[in-house]
């Protein structure tokens, strides 16, 4: 009877010595894991409201100031650049300095803004080293800052500067600027498609202008007729099979960025006549751009789907109403290619068909 009750009070001791011992260490894991958790969900909602005020937008400028208003709460400064050609110059900023922040001009040839419109992935450094014309904008030398391409058409118009005194936040402003990306691409296909909610905006509006104060640049409220939309299956999408430029005045400097600024070659298609080449160009952007949206709010279920290795049947509603929207608008055109079950494989896999699981039809 006595050696149950000693071994509990053994327990107890060792117990007790080992936590007072390690009560420092065990307080600071804690203390973060808690922080963290919270933090992650303080992130999610922060990012569900930016992402709800970029959709709340019909026009360009408006999108960009969206940006730097979502941008503005997961970094300390940050400011866009809009890219002409081989140059990137200032257009609005949020906490910066503004004479500052006009005056730069980023090469786009050659440097750290070439790689980001080159490869369309982010470039990190300090506020002192990131380009030289953006060392003016650092208060401290050592300040995290990064790049941030925004991606329209598999090109890169538009740079998000993003710094913060203490850490930057990148998946969220990377997030933000690929939501950015997607729905200037979705508010063109609509215009095309005569949309009166998608209204282009003039060249003015996207000229370098002076860095608005915060209080003077918050996020426009939608029109009244056109109240902000939630997201709603791509089979909603009234979209016209044929793509035009994001403005429709030739001058437009974000247009020209657009038109011009650097980016990756796209592998050329298998040799057809040059209508039916542009078709089934049309036809892979649109099923790129239905996949890309099916993954940016699946996050989750992507992650764990490759996990698991049964992606389709965890995504298979969403991945059958975009088929069903591709359907409609391409099944009838093309028939020698399955360019939706191409990119399924190649952006929600990751290039491995395994990941989608055996009841894939693809």
């Amino acid at each position: 009877m006595n050696a149950p009750q000693n071994v509990r009070e053994v327990v107890e001791r060792v117990t007790r010595e080992v936590l007072s011992r390690n009560s420092d260490a065990l307080l600071r894991e804690i203390t973060a894991r808690v922080c963290g958790e919270v933090q992650a969900q303080h992130s999610a909602a922060e990012l569900a409201h930016a992402t709800a005020a970029i959709r709340a937008q019909s026009g360009q400028a408006e999108v960009l100031a969206a940006v730097l208003d979502a941008a503005a709460d997961f970094c300390s400064r940050c400011g866009i650049l809009v890219v002409r050609g081989n140059t990137a110059t200032a257009w609005q900023a949020r906490n910066l300095p503004e004479e500052a922040f006009r005056g730069c001009a980023l090469n786009c040839a050659t440097g750290p803004a070439a790689q980001v419109c080159t490869t369309r992935k982010s470039v990190t450094a300090t506020a002192s080293t990131l380009d030289p014309a953006l060392t003016v904008l650092a208060t401290r030398l050592e300040t995290p800052a990064a790049l941030i391409p925004l991606v329209i058409r598999e090109r890169v118009p538009v740079l998000l500067y993003v710094a913060d005194d203490s850490a930057l936040d990148l998946a969220a402003l990377e997030l933000i600027a690929l939501e950015a990306g997607l729905w200037l691409e979705l508010l063109a296909l609509r215009r095309s498609s005569g949309d009166a909610t998608a209204q282009p905006v003039s060249a003015q509006a996207l000229s370098p202008a002076p860095v608005a104060q915060p209080q003077q640049t918050a996020v426009p409220s939608a029109p009244v007729d056109s109240p902000p939309q939630p997201y709603s299956p791509p089979t909603s999408y009234s979209y016209a099979p044929e793509p035009v430029a994001l403005n429709d005045a030739p001058s437009d400097p974000f247009a020209q960025g657009f038109a011009s600024s650097p980016a990756a070659p796209i592998p050329p298609p298998a040799p057809r006549g040059p209508v039916e080449s542009e078709v089934h160009e049309k036809a892979r952007r649109f099923a790129k751009l239905l996949v890309e949206e099916i993954k940016l709010y699946n996050q989750a279920q992507v992650q764990q789907g490759r996990q698991s290795r049964d992606l389709y049947d965890r995504l298979r509603a969403d991945i059958e109403k975009s088929r069903a929207a591709y359907a409609k608008r391409y099944g009838s055109v093309i028939h020698d290619k399955d360019y939706f079950a191409q990119e399924l494989i190649r952006i929600l896999a990751d290039n491995d068909r395994s990941l989608l699981g055996a009841n894939f039809p693809g």
